[in-house]
């Protein structure tokens, strides 16, 4: 997604399991993504009503949800590309 570099908004992977704790670092490694994740205790995930993963939560800079998106195929990337490029008119 390096389209986006310098665009005014940041990435930020959200690990709910601390199960997973050892698997997202590498995966995230393999796969040449460039942000980082932090891990939010059940709380934050109840509040976002995280139901699956991956979800991808467009959050603005008041912490107010724009926009969500739930989906687990080869859509998801074009979906949420295609929210990007809407939102970064």
């Amino acid at each position: 997604m390096e389209k986006y570099a310098g665009k005014p908004f940041t990435v930020v992977a959200v690990n709910v399991s601390s199960s997973q704790d050892d698997r997202v670092l590498p995966f995230l490694r393999e796969n040449r993504y460039s942000f980082t994740p932090v891990r939010v205790n059940m709380d934050i995930a109840r509040a976002y009503e995280v139901g699956g993963v991956p979800s991808e939560f467009v959050i603005d800079k008041n912490g107010r949800l724009v926009a969500e998106i739930r989906l687990n195929s080869d859509r998801r990337q074009r979906a949420f590309e295609t929210l990007l490029d809407t939102l970064l008119r």
